[in-house]
């Protein structure tokens, strides 16, 4: 069934989900440049140590390890959030605790080198 390592086939298939989530709600930058500038929550799930060597302008720090206890932090849940990691699979995993948890308007905008410059382009802040 999963060859000589059946251990290895659910995995297999949550891995298959996080790509295919993490695709599904990746923005362009533009799009999540709008978003800021019309007054999105921009939120950095990425640890406290990482937060710290360098974070987008006006970015709140939730860890996605501590998403689900501080998601009361975020409301009203009809702003919309952005939501930035390193990669953006922690993102992608944040956006969809959001919106199972009644987020509108979520926006997963991958690692923190795809969030948008002033222009909408993908930059790298320090």
């Amino acid at each position: 069934m999963y060859g000589t390592y059946p251990e290895a086939g659910p995995r297999c298939g949550l891995l298959r989900d996080l790509q295919s989530n993490f695709k599904e709600n990746l923005m362009a930058g533009n799009i999540v440049l709008e978003k800021i500038k019309a007054g999105a929550r921009i939120v950095d799930v990425r640890t406290e140590d990482e937060f710290a060597d360098g974070a987008y302008p006006g970015a709140i720090n939730v860890p996605v390890g501590v998403l689900q206890s501080k998601m009361a932090g975020l409301e009203p849940k009809d702003i919309p959030v952005v939501v930035y990691c390193a990669s953006g699979a922690r993102s992608a995993m944040a956006a969809r605790m959001l919106k199972a948890a009644g987020w509108v308007d979520v926006i997963n905008a991958g690692g923190m080198d795809d969030m948008p410059d002033a222009e909408g382009s993908a930059r790298i802040y320090a």
